[in-house]
């Protein structure tokens, strides 16, 4: 049994050196007891490397999925299918799980205390990290490639920076309580062999024994750490291949270098943006892809963080200027970071051009600008009738424009057809001679008279043949000539200088394109309203010789017809005598009626000429409501008999006393009440009514259920002479002055006057008196 097993080997090896049962006695407590011991430091030796093993591998799961995370967050970027770039943020949780199991195999009780800190400090910056690459990654794989996700994506490169950082720091504190332990064990080692030498030659021989024996562990050790060290080296090697790939693929520039400025990488981004090949590069200082200005800058500001520590610029992202191998400037953004590696400090910038960024942000400015020139003009042209001035400030506002190429001088021509030449109304430095000599251009004559006739743009580099005009000075210079069109008609021209040999850019013709279609707008208006102007001023002067000739003609009319009604009025009383045959009478009685009907009608026609002509004073004075009112009635109701309608009048008891020109007012309700009783047929109703309150207006309404008016021709009977239907005038008879006179008689008086009807419904026409003609008691 003993031969079989271990300890019998050992005995048996160490009878042969000692010699006595006494000396093998000693010698096997000695064994037994230097076996314990040996077997219990090298399970503690096992335990502790077996420990220090479990936790370096789990170092480096860790390190592994943070990195894989980081790599998948950089390839997404550059996947167009929605699906492929899911799978990596599937594969990116995946990693997350690989990180969150290597951290749990890490039992944090037996770490050290500087382990303890390292790990508590890692897992800070893993947790610091997670939100922005989770965020990153979504973004990216729902919205592609936009500013926010490069955003995104250099933040968590620099907060991937502090996790190794802090799993460099994590890995240095294991190795050095390995050191530690494997020191400790060393010692151990040491007395043990004391023991051995002080046994004899037997423990020797079961030292060597032992020592086979644990060689031959130690050997199957080595083998499977060399192992897992191949296969770890391995796995390393693909990883820095895919990171190499994306880094070399990345669409910013990536730039590495050392603590000094000394550039050590430069990825292929970085020589598409500066022109430098990596070769060219490399060793070089980083100030080399900077104009001096920013060089110095960007160099006092690394001096200042590595003396002092302050951030500065570190981890914030900054525009600077760039400069290319070629000697150009450009507009870039530059990020640094730092991060170490062993005991060395390393710093990665992500720089990315952003040349045409400025360009669109130059674009838009100009775009403003433009737009507000263009609008401070219409504002203008709201605001002036002055045509020339509007000219000239149009001229002024695109000379003022000094980032365009053009001369500070030109001028604007309007087109007179009729005389068949251009007349120059504005000019800005053109200097005497040549503001006189170009002062009238004959249309296709030199530039501005052919673009006029052509009505296209004409744009030359320097004076030839085209000029027929001889220049009046020896400087060289170019012209842009743009027609100022309006639909197929040509206004005028805009007419500028450019320096010898220069070519209009895009934005100058859009410009000046733009300046000259609003003129074109604005001429137009104002030949327009220059048109109704003087159509207004034709029709009122029409008016006024309308209105005089009828004010003439009423007094010329009125003296006959005096005659003819006092003559008339003599026969019918026989004041020289009798007549003799009734029929006469009757027939004078026609005249008489006529004569003061005719008579009526010239009085209205002479009111309305001498309002329109602002000849007609109100002859105000103070009188009753109600005995105006009542005496109107008195002079209708024998025609409202006649025709047989009943005509009443309903009071809302003491009315007020009115500050009018009684006998005009009177004129009204007379006009109103006949228009009453004429248009309500045999058997109706004709009611006045009063409405009104202390501190508002008086109105006085006259209500009949006579044939009524559509409401579209109510506005019909406000006109002069206005008649809704040919056929009741014949029937009804009137010329159409009544109502009209009646409105400009109430507007005289502030007030007014309203009708609300319906066709076959009835009318109900309104006379209002504004409040402070009225005096309630």
């Amino acid at each position: 049994m003993w031969g079989d097993g271990f300890v019998s080997a050992r005995f048996r090896n160490a009878y042969g050196l000692i010699s006595g049962f006494a000396v093998i006695l000693i010698g096997m407590v000695g064994l037994v007891g230097l076996f314990y011991f040996h077997i219990s430091t090298m399970t503690e030796s096992d335990r502790l490397n077996t420990d220090l093993l479990e936790k370096n591998f789990a170092a480096y799961q860790m390190r592994d999925a943070a990195e894989k995370r980081m790599i998948n967050l950089f390839s997404v970027t550059a996947l167009e299918d929605y699906f492929d770039r899911d799978e990596l943020r599937q594969d990116m949780a995946g990693y997350a799980g690989n990180f969150i199991m290597a951290q749990r195999r890490i039992d944090q009780d037996r770490l050290s205390p500087g382990e303890r800190v390292a790990f508590e400090r890692l897992l800070k910056a893993v947790q610091k990290t997670q939100p922005s690459s989770d965020r990153a990654m979504d973004l990216a794989v729902e919205e592609q490639w936009s500013e926010g996700v490069q955003a995104l994506v250099r933040e968590s490169l620099r907060n991937f920076v502090e996790v190794n950082n802090a799993l460099n720091i994590f890995v240095a504190e294991v190795e050095a309580e390995t050191n530690a332990q494997q020191l400790m064990l060393k010692n151990i080692r040491a007395h043990e062999m004391k023991l051995i030498s002080g046994l004899g030659l037997f423990l020797i021989v079961l030292s060597i024994l032992i020592g086979v024996y644990v060689v031959r562990r130690e050997v199957a050790h080595t083998k499977t750490l060399e192992q897992r060290v191949h296969e770890r080296t391995a796995q390393l090697g693909e990883r820095d291949t895919h990171y190499r790939t994306i880094i070399e693929t990345a669409a910013d520039g990536i730039i590495s270098t050392d603590k000094t400025g000394r550039i050590e990488s430069f990825n292929p981004a970085s020589e598409r943006i500066f022109g430098f090949s990596a070769d060219e590069i490399l060793g070089q200082g980083v100030e080399k892809l900077m104009p001096g200005f920013h060089a110095q800058h960007h160099r006092k500001y690394m001096d200042d963080y590595m003396r002092g520590g302050k951030p500065g610029i570190i981890g914030v992202g900054r525009e600077l200027v760039g400069l290319r191998k070629d000697g150009s400037e450009f507009p870039m953004w530059l990020a640094i970071s730092r991060m170490r590696l062993g005991d060395e400090v390393k710093f990665v910038g992500i720089v990315s051009d952003i040349s045409a960024q400025k360009t669109a942000e130059h674009e838009i400015h100009q775009l403003a600008e433009d737009t507000a020139l263009v609008a401070s003009i219409l504002r203008l042209s709201l605001t002036s009738d002055d045509l020339d001035h509007i000219l000239q400030v149009a001229l002024d506002s695109i000379l003022d424009r000094h980032e365009l190429g053009l001369h500070s001088k030109g001028s604007i021509f309007l087109t007179d057809e009729k005389l068949g030449h251009l007349q120059m109304r504005a000019q800005s430095n053109l200097g005497s001679d040549l503001a006189v000599a170009c002062k009238q251009i004959d249309i296709g004559y030199c530039l501005c008279g052919k673009v006029a006739q052509s009505k296209m743009e004409i744009e030359k580099s320097c004076i030839d043949e085209d000029h027929d005009h001889p220049p009046l000075s020896n400087d060289e210079h170019g012209h842009f000539c743009v027609p100022i069109n309006y639909a197929n008609d040509n206004l005028g021209v805009v007419n500028l200088y450019t320096p010898h040999g220069h070519i209009v850019t895009e934005h100058e013709r859009r410009l000046v394109w733009s300046v000259a279609d609003t003129l074109a707008g604005v001429i137009h208006r104002h030949y327009k309203e220059e048109e109704l102007r003087r159509e207004k001023e034709r029709a009122e002067l029409a008016n006024r010789t309308k209105t005089e000739f009828l004010a003439n003609m009423s007094h010329e009319l009125r003296t006959p017809l005096n005659a003819i009604i006092g003559y008339s009025e003599m026969m019918e009383l026989e004041k020289l005598g009798p007549i003799g045959s009734e029929r006469y009478k009757e027939y004078l009685g026609h005249i008489s009626g006529s004569g003061h009907h005719l008579y009526g009608l010239i009085n209205d026609l002479l009111d309305v000429s001498r309002i329109e002509t602002n000849e007609f004073p109100l002859k105000e004075e103070t009188f009753e409501a109600e005995a105006l009112i009542r005496e109107s009635l008195s002079q209708v109701q024998s025609r409202a008999a006649e025709a047989g309608n009943k005509i009443s009048f309903v009071g809302m008891g003491p009315l007020p006393t009115l500050i009018a020109d009684k006998r005009r007012l009177k004129q009204v309700l007379l006009n109103v009440l006949h228009n009453a009783v004429k248009f309500t047929d045999r058997g109706g109703r004709i009611e006045v009514r009063t409405e009104g309150e202390s501190g508002s207006n008086f109105r006085i309404l006259v209500i009949d259920n006579g044939i009524g008016i559509a409401e579209r021709d109510i506005e019909t009977v406000f006109e002069m002479f206005g008649q809704v239907d040919g056929s009741l005038a014949r029937k009804y008879d009137g010329a159409g002055l009544g109502l009209p006179l009646s409105q400009k008689l109430m507007k005289k008086h502030g007030g007014s006057l309203q009708i609300e009807s319906q066709a076959g419904q009835g009318t109900t026409v309104i006379v209002i008196l504004p409040a402070e003609r009225v005096v309630w008691s």
